[in-house]
């Protein structure tokens, strides 16, 4: 796998794809790249406004978001003492989401 291109490399490409002054097979002879790579952050730039794609989250989605989560910790702050299976209810009632104990735990600690 070839190494990542320097920062200065893409700057260079992306003021080359700006100008549009040279050919792709220039622009990859100028910068030391393949065609491939302009194409890339061609098209990068063209569907993110940047020569790099934005990282994609890995994992399962959170079941608790963070609007429920400040819901709970609204609540929380009326009824300090309630125990997980407490939270578990308000969350069923309030915005009909079964959410397990641990994740209640594992998103409410500081």
């Amino acid at each position: 796998m070839a190494p990542n291109l320097a920062p200065s490399k893409h700057e260079l490409i992306y003021d080359m794809i700006h100008s549009g002054e040279r050919s792709i097979t220039k622009m990859a002879l100028a910068a030391g790249c393949n065609k491939s790579t302009i194409w890339r952050i061609s098209s990068n730039i063209r569907m993110f406004g940047t020569v790099k794609a934005p990282p994609i989250k890995g994992g399962r989605p959170r079941s608790i978001t963070p609007l429920i989560l400040e819901a709970l910790c609204d609540h929380l702050i009326e009824k300090p003492a309630l125990y997980l299976d407490e939270m578990v209810i308000f969350l069923w009632d309030e915005f009909a989401l079964q959410a397990t104990k641990s994740s209640i735990s594992t998103r409410t600690q500081p």
